[in-house]
């Protein structure tokens, strides 16, 4: 299985790497790998040159800089989805979540933010583990959570003045 990570890897290079000399005449070409052979989080790897910029699917892209994107999209299809339930206690959770402020070591730059080890606590499935011990927040899948709480708390807000229209 080794060998064909390692072959897998030195394709998708070769093909980074041959591309740096070929004009595409802003033609679209891609290059994916469908095999059985790379463990299942690796499978069905493409990398595109649509023109102007390589586009990777299927991959890990780590980066320590910004990554800047017209739109970040996230599969949300219902057909790809099964036991989809409500969110319960939204507001309980985001209340339990600890927004900070805080300077990467690395470089000293500001930041806020949330801790992933604290969100981790509250809400497990948001957060993933690397291969190098270090977590990150999944923080695009907290806009579910928050338009459940909104709701939860525009409820409350309802109730409230029903009842202070009562009491008037």
């Amino acid at each position: 299985m080794k060998q064909k990570i390692i072959i897998s890897i030195l394709l998708l290079v070769g093909l980074v790497a041959l591309a740096a000399f070929i004009n595409f005449n802003e033609k679209s070409v891609e290059a994916a790998y469908l095999g059985s052979g790379l463990p299942a989080a690796s499978n069905n790897q493409t990398i595109r040159f649509d023109g102007t910029d390589w586009v990777a699917s299927g991959v890990t892209i780590d980066a320590s800089n910004a990554i800047t994107a017209a739109s970040f999209l996230y599969s949300s299809d219902a057909r790809l989805k099964k036991d989809v339930k409500t969110l319960d206690n939204a507001l309980a959770k985001v209340k339990a979540l600890e927004g900070v402020s805080f300077n990467w070591k690395s470089n000293g730059e500001a930041e806020i933010g949330l801790i992933a080890q604290d969100v981790e606590k509250v809400l497990p499935e948001l957060v993933v583990t690397g291969d190098n011990g270090y977590k990150a927040v999944k923080y695009g899948n907290l806009v579910s959570l928050l338009i459940e709480a909104v709701k939860e708390q525009q409820a409350e807000i309802d109730l409230l003045k029903t009842e202070l229209e009562t009491l008037r």
